[in-house]
């Protein structure tokens, strides 16, 4: 049994937070317990959603407008015109239209003041969301009683120079994929040759020689990048706007059919592409587009749109992240019991409710390769859907409450084996730069998913707690202890203004969110008094300010509330 570590976390002080009726610790951590249990599922997983998301919603909303467009004609090259399924013809043009019509007055309710809209519900507005929202329009139609929408959202893409911008993100884009300039070409308001699409020539390669080139974080970009390449290409051939015309061209060029395997392959049984809206919708417009609205690909890529819809017509980012929310609950409730060993709360879970959870857990981890993502086991994705892709802040995530579980007794015995290659996996992710991503490892010549401030800290978090274990974990205390010297140079290298870590310098959500959990983790690592640990807490009770509420809403701004960190701030602030 892993022998229990002295807590890290000083007692919660006062903060006049979400629970700003709670006037005492011990209020407080009621509602907190009150909170968790309410997310508890009856098979010992704790479930968050995410919030709607406009950008996402945006991508849903287009790429069904665009299937509905084709789905009248048989389309797909595969299939004769008497193969025409009705009740799918029939599902488009009645659930299908009512669907688009609420979506879009949704989209036009959530706009910002400045004629934008974020990413997130109630978000900064930002020009790649912004565009997003306006192709969805200009495919469906505004709602009349929105007639300012439109000429304020171009004045606002106008401000940010609109397009040239996200041509010159682009090339520091996830994989060179915008998802915003695919939407906007896929629904003609910019012509595709404006969306670059840089690493169309490797998704063309073996996939056998990708995996061998160290290109297995190129696999959940691929069904994208290749669909697009298929519409940008019949675009650029200037065959005219027949879909029949466009499928033969590309069928006589032998570029159709390998192409579509290859997409075929990553869709999971769900239908959706990484369990997400939009990547799941730039593949469904991409295909519908030049002519594809009957292929099984597309329809199972409606079909995952439809049921991930919400009553009011809107979709968040992708699948509930209950892994993540359970491994977070787990570490919340861990933490109250060691903290406060006199706290009682009957909303609390019993020790057999969280053993349950803990097998949940561990039930969830990828214990072979990921087929969708190329992903080596033994990391966690933060959905337990099979479609899910392993990343490094679930997996740290996880760690870290298997940990503090085995040390609050809470399991028959510690899962050796499982943190074993969940310890390997996180390992074998470091970027050359030290840090961590929050999705997977990337060659440095390979536009990918840079390291980032939250998911290095808990990658540091997890090796420290589970550095005294490494030999019965089967990796060394050296490579432990190397892996956390470079992490905590990244981030001693990465402070925006010297203070405080985030995506952006300021007092941005994501930046306070970010500087709270490098705090923590700095704590774990004992470098709590170290200059940087202290010029950082300054930094966050400066972020804060006469703000103390701005993390808290987690119907607003997900990425930065989570319970975790709502709790580090307390402490952090307290």
């Amino acid at each position: 049994m892993f022998s229990p570590q002295p807590p890290t976390l000083p007692v919660p002080g006062s903060d006049a937070d979400r629970f700003a009726g709670c006037d005492s610790a011990d209020s407080r951590d009621h509602a907190e317990a009150a909170l968790i249990a309410s997310l508890r599922r009856n098979d010992g997983r704790y479930a968050d959603p995410l919030p709607p998301s406009p950008s996402a919603t945006a991508a849903a909303l287009t790429a069904l407008s665009i299937a509905e467009q084709h789905s009248a004609c048989q389309l797909n090259a595969e299939q004769d015109e008497a193969e025409v399924d009705d009740r799918w013809t029939t599902a488009y043009q009645t659930d299908l239209c009512e669907l688009m019509c609420q979506s879009a007055r949704w989209l036009a309710h959530e706009q910002n003041a400045d004629g934008g809209w974020g990413h997130l519900l109630g978000a900064e507005s930002q020009p790649a969301a912004t565009l997003a929202v306006l192709s969805a329009l200009r495919l469906t139609g505004v709602p009349a009683q929105y007639a300012d929408l439109e000429p304020s959202a171009e004045h606002y893409l106008r401000k940010h120079q609109g397009v040239a911008h996200l041509r010159k993100q682009e090339r520091h884009a996830d994989f060179g994929v915008s998802p915003a300039l695919i939407g906007a070409a896929a629904a003609g308001v910019i012509p595709w040759r404006q969306v670059q699409l840089p690493l169309a020539p490797l998704a063309s390669l073996p996939t056998a020689w990708l995996k061998r080139s160290g290109l297995r974080a190129l696999g959940m970009w691929l069904p994208i990048i290749q669909a697009a390449h298929l519409a940008k290409r019949q675009r650029a051939s200037r065959i005219g706007s027949s879909p029949q015309a466009a499928v033969g061209w590309l069928e006589r060029r032998d570029t159709l059919r390998p192409a579509l395997k290859s997409i075929e392959r990553c869709q999971p049984d769900s239908g959706g592409f990484r369990e997400e809206t939009t990547a799941t919708s730039l593949v469904v417009m991409s295909l519908a587009s030049i002519g594809l609205a009957q292929h099984s690909i597309v329809r199972r890529g409606v079909e995952f749109l439809m049921c991930g819809v919400r009553g009011d017509g809107c979709w968040s980012a992708g699948a509930d992240p209950d892994v993540l929310s359970t491994a977070e609950c787990l570490i919340e409730l861990l933490s109250l019991r060691q903290e406060r060993a006199e706290f009682r709360d009957e909303s609390l879970p019993t020790s057999d409710e969280l053993d349950q959870s803990v097998a949940w857990l561990l039930a969830c981890q990828h214990k072979a390769a990921n087929p969708f993502s190329w992903s080596k086991p033994g990391g966690w994705s933060a959905t337990s859907q099979t479609g899910g892709q392993p990343d490094c802040l679930t997996t740290a995530t996880v760690i870290s409450a298997l940990v503090a579980s085995a040390a609050s007794g809470i399991g028959s015995s510690p899962p050796t084996p499982a943190l074993g290659s969940a310890v390997s996996w996180l390992l074998e992710e470091q970027n050359a730069d030290g840090g961590w991503a929050s999705g997977q490892r990337s060659p440095e010549w390979l536009t990918g998913v840079a390291s980032g401030a939250v998911a290095t800290a808990r990658a540091l978090s997890a090796l420290s707690a589970v550095e005294p274990h490494a030999p019965a974990l089967q990796n060394t205390t050296t490579r432990i202890r190397s892996a956390i010297e470079r992490g905590s140079r990244w981030l001693t290298a990465t402070r925006k203004g010297g203070d405080g870590w985030g995506p952006n310098a300021g007092d941005s959500p994501a930046a306070i969110a970010a500087t709270a959990e490098v705090l923590n983790s700095l704590s774990e690592l004992t470098r709590a008094d170290s200059p940087m640990a202290r010029s950082a807490l300054q930094c966050l009770r400066r972020q804060r300010g006469d703000q103390p509420g701005l993390l808290t809403d987690s119907e607003r701004i997900r990425h930065a509330t989570s319970l975790r960190r709502r709790r580090l701030l307390r402490l952090a602030t307290g």
